[in-house]
C-alpha cells in the first residue's frame, strides 16, 4: 500500500486487492518507524474503496470500448502486463481517527489526532479492532459488562453498562434490529438490579418472559406488564390536577373555559372523597346544561376506556416499581390505545417518575420510549430531557424515523446505535448532531445489513475519549421478541 495524497484528515492509498485484502470499516496504522518523536503515526479507518483510474487510463479504456471499430496497435508484452497490473489497483480513502506512537513493532501509546501527517515513505499495515478496543477501553474494570456483538474485524465488543447513561438512541429502518438490540441491553440492566420502564407501542416486550421453545425464560418473574384499562386503572387524585388539566385540554377544553373552572370547583369541594364516581354525580347535578354536557361527555369517555377507576384508590406506579427489589422490566402497553389514552398514560408516568426520583435521590431509572412522536409532543420530550435526565431518568429512544427526534434531543445524545437507513436525507438530518464526519456516516450507515449497527459512544472518561466508530453484528436473543411483522403470505 502506498500513500498517494492527503486532504485534511483524508488519506488516499493505492493498493492491489489481488495481493492484499482490506474492507470498508477496517483500520490501518500508518507510521514512520525511524522518526524519533511522538507521535510518529496515525490510525485511519477505511471509509471508501474504488477503482484507481488515471486520466491516461480513461482514454485507453474508452478506446477499448470502441473496439473493433478502432484498431489498437499491439504493444510489447511487458507493457501489456504493466497496464493489466495498473488496472487491478484500487484506491482506498481513509479517515484519520487517532495519533499513535509506534515503536519496536507495536503501538506504545494512543492520543487524539495531533495533526501529524504521514509521508509516502510511511509503512502501512492493518490494525485489528481488538487493539483499538483495548486503547478505547469500553469494557472498564467492573463486572457490569454486556457483549454487543462482533465488529467487522471479528473482535468482540464488550460495553460497560456505565456508558448507557444519559440519552441513548436506536435508529434504523424497519426490521434492521434496533428493538432487538435495545431489548438485549435492557435485560442486561435488569441483571444488575436496575429498573427499566418501556412504553411499548407494539405489545411485544412482555414476550421475553418466554424462551423460543415456549418455556419460561429467566426473566419470567422479572418482566411485569401494565395494560392500562385492562389490569391497571388510576384514580383522579393520583393523576393530580396538573395532569388532569392537560387531559381536559387534550380533549378540547381550555383552562379558561367555565366548564373547566366548575370541574375543579367540584374537585376541590370533594377533597378527600374525590373519586370519578363522585365527580360524575356532581357534574350530573349542574344546572348549566351546556357545561354539564361538555364535562359529562368527556368523563364518560374516560370511564369507558377503563383507564380511570371509579374508586378512590387505583394502581400506584411506585408500588409496582417497589416490588422490583432486584431489578425488573416494567412494560407499559400502549398498543391499541387511542391517542388520548396514550397521552394520559405517558403524562401520568412522566409526572410520577419525576416524583419518585425527587423523593429518592439515590434511585436511578431507565425509560425506553418507542416511537415517542406517536404519544409525545416535542415540548414534552424537551422537558424530560432537560429536567428528568438530571433527576436520574436515563432515556432510550427507538425509532425508524430519525426526523421525529427533535434537534434539541439529538444534541444531548450520549450513545448512538444506528442501523441501516436508505434515505440520505435522514442521515444528513442526523449529521448535525452525530459525532462522526458526514463521509463516514453516509458510507457506513448505507452499507449496514440487518442486525449490524454503527456504534458510537460519545463519551470521555478520565481524559480518554471513547468515541470511535465500530460496525458491529449484534448477538441474537434466545427469548421470544415478537417483533416480526406478520406477512400477507408465508413465502413468495
Amino acid at each position: 500500500m502506498i500513500i498517494l495524497d492527503k486532504q485534511l484528515d483524508k488519506i488516499f492509498i493505492l493498493y492491489n486487492p489481488q495481493k492484499e485484502q482490506v474492507n470498508v470499516g477496517e483500520n490501518l496504522i500508518i507510521y514512520e518507524p525511524n522518526l524519533p518523536i511522538k507521535p510518529n503515526g496515525v490510525i485511519a479507518q477505511i471509509t471508501e474503496e474504488k477503482p484507481y483510474i488515471t486520466p491516461g487510463m480513461r482514454e485507453s479504456l474508452l478506446l477499448e470500448s470502441l473496439a473493433p471499430e478502432v484498431e489498437i496497435v499491439a504493444t510489447p508484452t511487458e507493457l501489456e502486463a504493466a497496464k493489466s497490473e495498473l488496472r487491478n489497483q484500487k484506491l482506498l480513502i481513509a479517515k484519520i481517527r487517532l495519533s499513535v506512537h509506534f515503536q519496536n513493532g507495536k503501538v506504545e501509546s494512543v492520543m487524539a489526532w495531533t495533526g501529524w501527517s504521514p509521508t509516502p515513505s510511511c509503512k502501512i499495515q492493518k490494525i485489528g479492532d481488538e487493539e483499538i478496543l483495548e486503547f478505547i477501553d469500553l469494557k472498564g474494570k467492573n463486572d457490569n459488562i454486556t457483549v454487543i456483538g462482533k465488529t467487522i474485524g471479528k473482535a468482540q465488543l464488550d460495553l460497560n453498562l456505565y456508558y448507557l447513561h444519559g440519552i441513548t438512541v436506536f435508529i434504523g429502518g424497519r426490521g434492521t434490529g434496533k428493538s432487538h438490540l435495545a431489548k438485549s441491553l435492557a435485560l442486561k440492566l435488569v441483571d444488575t438490579g436496575k429498573k427499566v420502564i418501556v412504553f411499548d407501542v407494539n405489545d411485544e416486550w412482555e414476550s421475553m418472559r418466554w424462551n423460543q421453545d415456549g418455556s419460561n425464560s429467566p426473566y419470567y418473574d422479572k418482566i411485569v406488564k401494565i395494560d392500562p384499562g385492562v389490569n391497571a386503572s388510576f384514580d383522579l387524585a393520583y393523576l393530580g390536577k396538573p395532569t388532569f388539566m392537560a387531559v381536559l385540554k387534550a380533549m378540547g377544553l381550555e383552562e379558561t373555559k367555565a366548564s373547566v373552572q366548575k370541574f375543579f370547583n367540584i374537585w376541590d369541594r370533594l377533597g378527600g372523597e374525590l373519586s370519578l364516581k363522585g365527580v360524575i354525580n356532581e357534574v350530573s347535578n349542574l344546572s348549566d346544561e351546556k357545561v354539564k354536557e361538555a364535562l359529562k361527555t368527556r368523563l364518560e369517555q374516560l370511564k369507558g376506556s377503563g383507564i380511570l377507576t371509579e374508586e378512590k384508590i387505583g394502581t400506584r406506579i411506585e408500588h409496582v416499581l417497589k416490588k422490583m427489589v432486584d431489578g425488573g422490566l416494567l412494560v407499559v402497553n400502549l398498543k391499541e390505545k387511542t391517542r388520548l389514552i396514550q397521552f394520559i398514560i405517558v403524562q401520568l408516568f412522566i409526572s410520577k417518575l419525576a416524583d419518585i426520583l425527587t423523593k429518592n435521590p439515590n434511585e436511578t431509572l431507565v425509560l425506553i420510549l418507542e416511537e415517542a412522536q406517536i404519544y409525545m409532543e416535542q415540548s414534552d420530550i424537551q422537558e424530560i430531557v432537560t429536567r428528568l435526565r438530571h433527576l436520574g431518568l436515563h432515556q432510550w429512544y427507538i425509532t425508524n424515523n430519525p426526523k421525529s427526534l427533535p434537534p434539541f434531543l439529538l444534541t444531548h445524545v450520549n450513545n448512538w446505535f444506528i442501523f441501516n437507513l436508505t434515505n440520505e436525507q435522514d442521515i444528513v438530518y442526523l449529521q448535525n448532531s452525530l459525532p462522526l464526519d458526514v463521509d463516514s456516516a453516509l458510507t457506513f450507515i448505507k452499507m449496514l445489513p440487518p442486525r449490524r449497527t454503527l456504534v458510537l459512544i460519545n463519551e470521555t472518561y478520565k481524559g480518554r475519549n471513547k468515541n470511535y466508530p465500530f460496525i458491529v453484528e449484534t448477538n441474537p436473543l434466545p427469548y421470544r421478541t415478537a417483533g416480526i411483522t406478520r406477512e400477507l403470505y408465508p413465502e413468495p
